[in-house]
Order: C-alpha cells, then structure tokens, then sequence
C-alpha cells in the first residue's frame, strides 16, 4: 500500500516525445510587415531584404511567408464581438441593419467571419460565411448571442441594498462593474483562444458603447446605515424596528462578498495589457459604436434603444484599436466608415516568425521596429509586445493555448507517439498544503531501446515569487513506468501558487530529455479530501496496482482511487455516467489509516470497469458528514 509520499496527481498535462509536433517557444514572436512603395503594397521582397529588431537588437527570421488576403485561396479573418453588456444593439433595428451593411460593403464573399459575444465561450467560436453572418444579424431573435439565460445576480443586487442608505447608488455600481469585468474577460479569452488557432492577422471587430474601466473602490464596502440602523451581512443591527430584509441571511453574505470582490477591481492596465497580448496573438481591434456605424441618436431612441457614450467609454474603444494595429470607428465623421476600413484589410502583407533573442521571462514590453535595403521603401510591424512571465508559462491560460494549438495543428498520425505526463493532486488541511506529483512514461516509449534502462526524472518545484521549493532526482527503474513525490517531502507549504516542471531522460543520454511542467494552486485545494491519487490493474500490469498519470482507462482494468483525510469518517461511493444518474455497478468504499502519519487517513474507491461502455463516467463520493468530491474518467475501446 502506498504511504503518504507514493502518490498521484490530479492535473493533466501531455508533453510529446522529440520528434512530434511542440509548442511554440515561449520567445517565439509573430507579427506582420506591412510594405509599401509611394503607397502601393510592395510583394516581392526576400527574407534578405528586411531586417527586424526588438529594442534595437536585430533579430534572425525563421519564415518570411506573403499572405494576400482575398487573393487565391486566403481570406481575411473576421471576428464580431458584440458587446451585449454595454450596447443597445440587441433592441436597436436600425444598429443591427447598420452593422450586416457594414460587413457587406466591407468584406469579400470568400473572408472568414464569426460571431460572438461578451456572454458566450470563445472556445466555441466558429467561422462561417459572410452571408450567414450578415442573415444572422439581420435577424429580429439574438438568442444566439447568449448561451443560458442571464443569471440573477443583478436582481438580487438590488434586493440586498434596497433598504440601505445610498443601496441603489451601490447596487448600481456592483452592476456595472460586473458587467466590464465580464465583457474584458471575454475579450481576453477570446484574444487568447486566437493566438491558440494561430490564423494569420486577424480582425476583432469590437461593437460596444466602450467602458468605465473601474479602478479600486473601497468606500463602497464601508458600514451602510438603514432605517437608523447599521446594515450587516447578516441584516440591520439597531434602529427603531427590526429588520425585515428582502433576501435570505445566506443570500445577504453572498452580497456582501461579491461587493468586496467587485470594489477591489483596478482595470486602469487591463486595455494595455489586452492590446499587449492582441499584438503578440496578430489579432487587430476594430472598434464601432452607434454613432460610428452610422446610427443617430434621434434613430436610436426612436427604435427604444437610445444610448450614449461618455468620452472615457470612447476613449477606451479608440486605445484598444490604436494599440493593436486596429481603428476605430466613432463618429458619423470618421473617414470611409467601417465597411471602407474593412476594404482596406485585404492589402497584402509578410507574416514574419523568429525566435526572440531575450529570453528573459520578465514581463516586460518590447518594441519592435523593421528596416530593409530596398530603396524608397517603407516597412512597418507591430509596435511591440509584452515578454512572457513565469506564472503565464505555467498558467491554466498558457496550457488551453497550448491545446488549443494542438487542437488545431494537423491531424495527428494514426499511431500516436509515445509520451510522458505528470500530474498533481493537492489537498490543504488545518495543518498546510501539501501535493503529490507523479510522472508517467508511455509503455511505448519504453519498448524503444534506448529507454528500457534506468531512467532520471529530475523534478523542480518553484513557488510564485520564484523561490525554490525542491530539486529532486529519482531513479525511474526499467521495471516500472512511473514514479511519484510528495511535495514537501516533510511538513506542509503555504496556500500559494507553485510551478512543477519533470525532466525525464535515459541514464547517460540527456540530448532526448522530455519535459513537462504543470501549476498547482494550493489556495483551491480541496479541504475535505484531497484530489485523488489515482492507481490501475490490468493485463498490462499483472496482479498488482500501478500509478497513473491518466483518466483513460480500458475495460479489461480495475481503477483505484485514493483519498487523503484527516476526517474520521464511513465512506460510500457510486458510479454515475456523463448524465449523472447512477449505474448499477458497485464502488468498494473504505478507510485505512496511513503507515507513516499518525492521523492521516486513506479513503480508497475501488471498480471494476468490464461492464461497462466505451464513454465518460464519474465517482462520486461522500463522508459522513457532508463531505463529497468526484472524479471524472473516460473509458475507451
């Protein structure tokens, strides 16, 4: 049975072997080079021609490719991003006519376009024809701009501070702030999803009133008065009468904390670095409010829709676009409108890659600048970039571009190639935090020669201000696949965010070392349960349980899960599939205490998976007491 310091982990992150498809360095840059002689596009200059610099230091170019939009078979990119958290255009005929006509005077039969909006998953974002474009806008019925129905949360803002003093002030503010911090997120995922796919140069044209950007507020949080009475979280205390609030004591919390939350807001650098990561992701914001498209203010009211932007919320919209290589459409007066500044999208231009020679994970901006030998010619690229930090490398964020890169690379060849993975699995108690790491080698990669013997795992753990936690080297023996590391060793670690990077080579030969990192955020750990360490049995390891680092299993195998607890509780657990409802196939639940802690106890989950289909499943468990988690798997063919 395993101790405390043989177990697994619970986040999966792949790594390929040498030879298969990687992703890209983290100082990789992308980015266009616009050429022009007396204003016409220049589009027969060699890699030799130009040169690129970053802060001054020329740089070496690994492709120089001539993209033409609208010419053969590239087209332009287009993504619509409807603001549906600050604009009318939902309730504005004549705003919606004005943005399909905009699209059709500016766009070619052949470009690329997508709709999406402040309230749907940029994972989901699809590209379609312009004319599926412009018939869904035209539409009078917007569901698609929403996944769900909108939550409840701003009718029970008002609810909880409608008997406060200024509460309507307050609620009003909570709101609004909500509503910017949900539409900026959307456009920062949605930047980050396109730097994912890797298009080319694409457009993101942004509809919106623009923003407040909030900066911190903590007045809003101080004690509020009601009725002669100070207002808790709990209701009012003191006054004349008692307090009858409108919400639930719970609900009355659930408030009160959003207010903390939301008061602490500060998006004064949230455009800067949204436009920084839009130049390194070649992604351009074109921005369009109202009266940009062309729609007055008597024409709006007229539709029940009238609204208005101050001159901050316009000032937002024209730095996103300035920044990022965009425009910005603002006013009835700005030259050629939309649909000509959309015309004018389809010059050609260079998509230039090269490694960047500061490889300092800094964080910093970079400046880029080009020149070339050709006379009379004018280039330019992007204006810059910000470097890439440590907690961005090791980041939820960097590892969905990384999929999302994989996703959409070529398709894979039919026989995978081998691979080596880690996970993680944290659990925090009153005692500290703790995790386990453990790392898995494809049985496939140690069937080639140069694998079958001993093999190092070098591990490294780095918490987020860059301290060193533990460098550790195991010895993989040849007949074992997999190993595993309780982090710390001894004692607990702090509820922060650490960085695990595993470097896996042969013995003697480091040249075809694999590497996998992954992030482990103690101040989410489960405090009940740990997340689970997971073991397998089957043809492939005999009689005896293995460690894995996976959530696909075949249905020749027995799956085993363990728990870390210091609740003296009865465990039960059961099976359920993708739907939730129960599968009549039993889950041996029970308890054991740890070999080497005193008041550390195993609670084990334990199935045979022979009944069962290929498809997705879960175990759920539950304590006495309350205490529940899950753990979802797959089972494949």
């Amino acid at each position: 049975m395993p101790s405390r310091t043989t177990a697994v982990l619970g986040l999966l992150v792949t790594c390929v072997a040498v030879g298969s498809a990687q992703p890209p360095a983290p100082n990789q840059v992308r980015t266009e080079l616009f050429a022009t002689l007396e204003g016409r596009p220049v589009t027969d200059l060699a890699v030799g021609d130009v040169q690129v610099l970053e802060d001054g230091v020329a740089q070496t170019i690994d492709r120089f490719d001539l993209v033409q939009p609208r010419v053969g078979d590239e087209a332009l990119s287009l993504v619509v991003f409807v603001d549906t958290l600050h604009s009318s255009i939902e309730e504005s005929r004549p705003l919606r006519a004005a943005l399909a006509r905009a699209l059709e005077e500016g766009l070619s039969p052949r470009d690329r376009v997508a709709l999406t909006s402040a309230e749907l998953i940029a994972s989901e974002l699809t590209f379609g024809t312009l004319s599926a474009a412009v018939s869904a806008l035209s539409q009078p019925d917007w569901a698609w701009v929403r996944r769900t129905p909108r939550d409840a949360k701003e009718a029970l803002y008002d609810s909880c501070f409608a008997a406060d003093r200024g509460g309507a002030d307050i609620a009003r503010e909570m709101k609004a702030r909500r509503r910017e911090k949900a539409s900026l997120d959307a456009l920062d995922d949605l930047v980050a999803h396109l730097d994912g796919l890797a298009l080319g140069r694409t457009v993101v044209l942004v509809v919106s009133d623009g923003w407040r950007l909030f900066g911190e507020n903590r007045s809003i949080t101080q004690p509020r008065r009601a009725r002669g009475g100070v207002t808790t979280p709990f209701g009012r205390l003191g006054g004349g009468r008692p307090d009858q609030p409108a919400v639930s004591g719970v609900s009355r919390v659930e408030c009160e904390a959003d207010l903390r939350s939301l008061a602490r807001l500060d998006h004064s650098q949230r455009l800067r670095a949204m436009s920084e990561a839009a130049n390194r992701s070649l992604v351009a914001f074109y921005s369009a409010n109202a009266e940009g498209l062309g729609v007055s203010a008597a024409a709006q009211a007229a539709s029940g829709s009238g609204a208005t932007s101050s001159d901050a919320a316009i000032d937002s919209l024209r730095f996103l676009a300035d920044n990022s290589g965009g425009t910005a459409t603002l006013a009835a007066t700005d030259r050629g409108g939309l649909g000509g500044r959309l015309q004018a999208e389809g010059v050609p231009y260079y998509l230039v890659r090269f490694r960047s020679s500061n490889t300092k994970l800094d964080g910093r901006f970079r400046a880029l600048s080009a020149r070339t030998t050709r006379p009379d010619v004018r280039v330019r690229v992007r204006r810059g970039y910000r470097g890439a930090t440590p907690d961005e490398l090791l980041s939820d964020r960097a590892a969905r571009r990384v999929r999302d890169r994989m996703a959409s690379a070529a398709e894979p060849p039919a026989s995978a190639p081998p691979s080596f993975r880690i996970r993680t699995a944290a659990w925090a108690s009153t005692d500290g935090a703790l995790f386990w790491v453990v790392g898995e080698l494809d049985p496939r990669l140690r069937r080639e020669l140069v694998w079958t013997a001993n093999v190092k795992a070098e591990v490294t753990v780095v918490a987020g201000d860059g301290r060193q936690v533990l460098t550790r080297t195991l010895d993989v023996m040849p007949a074992a696949n997999s190993f595993a590391l309780r982090v710390p060793e001894q004692g607990e670690l702090p509820d922060e965010d650490y960085a695990v990077r595993v470097r896996v080579y042969p013995e003697g030969d480091a040249s075809i070392a694999l590497t996998d990192t992954g992030r482990v955020a103690l101040g989410r750990a489960p405090r009940g349960l740990s997340e689970p360490l997971v073991w397998r049995r089957g043809p492939a390891t005999g009689p005896r349980y293995v460690q894995t680092a996976t959530t696909r299993f075949r249905r020749e195998d027995r799956l085993r899960l363990e728990f870390a607890t210091r609740l003296d509780a009865t465990p039960q657990a059961r099976l359920v599939d993708r739907t939730g409802s129960p599968l009549q196939v039993p889950v041996a639940a029970t308890a054991r205490a740890d070999a080497e802690d005193e008041g550390l106890r195993w609670v084990v989950a334990e199935v045979a998976l022979a009944p069962l289909a290929a498809g997705d499943y879960e175990i759920e468990l539950e304590l006495t007491g309350g205490v529940t988690t899950s753990f979802g798997f797959s089972v494949v063919p």
